[in-house]
């Protein structure tokens, strides 16, 4: 059974431990824009190629979240490899929330960026570029994050723009400090996924703009509005308003589900309740009385 579960799961192979659960693949909700899963062009934008191409279509959504009862997770879909051998390339990968029902601004942005190692969360309480997501928040960032403990780089094995892997970024970030800045679970809220060469703004690749008509702006591409707390079934604003949580990895056979890119604990127990209750069925229709004709 474990020679199964690698060969299922080398479609999403974790390019390096982390101390933080990461959700398994069932729990992530697509983000959707124009009521619709949030895609993404293939180099819509000149200054962002690679790891800083945000890429994504309906059946390979550019942005993602799911969330437990501790943290708000969100993974945003790259073309690109983040990393170049152990270290990570100068990017900064990033989603803006707005949270005061004003689609011309935001109010808090987390990011990841390459050049410090870290996963920070800012508040943006001044205008400066007026209905940008390049807006930059204020300094210094209220929180920040080690990558060991908080960032995931994984291969995305569903889809591969410029014929080439395509990757995921994931974050954590705690409840506990998006709610001291007013974003809890059932917060409505709009996003935005991007990359930026700073911390604190996103100003390059913007997810649901496709570079036609000039630099992105915030109102004119913020996902729905919808609460973000949700980890299964729904299909709200920002991606769903299910309730339910995952669990730990490895307690509730969530990491056994098949699909083009699973996340799983392959070196886990065989004898969880998911193979437990295969073997239990397969025994019993085994076993089951057969009728004469």
């Amino acid at each position: 059974m474990r020679k199964v579960l690698v060969a299922t799961c080398a479609f999403l192979l974790p390019l390096s431990a982390r101390a933080q659960t990461f959700p398994p693949e069932a729990s992530w909700l697509p983000l959707r824009c124009g009521n619709a899963v949030m895609t993404d062009p293939y180099r819509d934008f000149p200054n962002a190629i690679d790891e800083r191409d945000v890429v994504g279509q309906p059946s390979a959504a550019a942005g993602f979240h799911a969330a437990d009862n501790q943290f708000l997770y969100l993974r945003v879909r790259v073309d690109g490899d983040p990393m170049m051998g152990t270290t990570f390339r100068q990017t900064v990968w990033g989603f803006e929330f707005d949270i005061d029902t004003n689609p011309a601004t935001y109010e808090i942005l987390v990011s990841a960026s390459g050049a410090t190692g870290q996963v920070a969360v800012f508040h943006n309480s001044t205008t400066t570029i007026a209905d940008s997501p390049a807006d930059p928040a204020d300094t210094p960032p209220v929180a920040v994050y080690p990558f060991s403990t908080h960032l995931l780089v994984a291969i995305a094995g569903n889809s591969t723009f410029g014929n080439n892997p395509d990757y995921f970024v994931e974050m954590a970030v705690p409840w506990s400090e998006l709610q001291s800045l007013g974003l809890g679970p059932a917060t409505p809220v709009r996003v935005w996924a991007g990359t930026s060469t700073a911390d604190n703004a996103l100003d390059l690749d913007i997810a649901c703009e496709d570079g036609a008509g000039g630099p992105p702006t915030l109102s004119g591409t913020g996902s729905d509005r919808g609460p973000i707390g949700g980890t299964t079934g729904g299909t709200g604003g920002a991606g769903g308003t299910g309730g339910g949580v995952f669990g730990p990895v490895g307690e509730n056979g969530y990491e056994f589900e098949g699909g083009p890119s699973c996340s799983c604990n392959v070196g886990g127990s065989s004898d969880s309740p998911v193979l437990l209750s295969i073997a239990l069925l397969l025994l019993l229709l085994n076993r089951r009385p057969t009728r004469n004709p």
